[in-house]
């Protein structure tokens, strides 16, 4: 190969790899993975019992919005699921939880809102109320 199509192969190459490296992977797919390295993460969740599934992406820049569901594994019906929306940044080429809205923390104490759920630990219902025994009479903070 003559010198001058080995430079001209060289240079396109090199814009090439700039050009691709200069974006985020902007996928819900990459999303996703982002979200469950996050997820496995957390103390008291066990992903492993639950279908979590990335319903929905907002991309901006290197933030992505995302809306998220968990339901118990198998479940096809919505009323034992949540939805859950994250904020991820793009760091490195991968993508990480940077905050979330309308909830609390993963496991733990406050929990998630999903007690009733495989692999779900807290002490409050769905709706952030705290559980009480059946036939409980509902509290002023349930009543909300």
């Amino acid at each position: 190969m003559p010198i001058r199509y080995k430079s001209f192969f060289l240079a396109a190459l090199a814009a090439a790899l700039l050009v691709g490296c200069g974006k985020p992977v902007q996928s819900k797919e990459a999303v996703q993975q982002g979200l469950m390295e996050y997820l496995q993460s957390r103390a008291g969740l066990d992903v492993k019992n639950m279908d979590i599934s990335v319903t929905a992406v907002a991309f901006r820049e290197n933030e992505a919005d995302a809306t998220v569901v968990f339901r118990a594994k198998g479940a096809t019906d919505n009323a034992n699921s949540m939805t859950m929306n994250y904020t991820l940044v793009q760091k490195d080429g991968k993508w990480s939880v940077k905050g979330k809205s309308g909830s609390s923390e993963h496991g733990g104490g406050a929990g998630h809102g999903m007690t009733g759920m495989p692999g779900m630990t807290g002490t409050t219902g769905m709706t952030g109320s705290p559980v009480l025994p059946p036939g409980h009479p509902p509290t002023p903070e349930a009543k909300k």
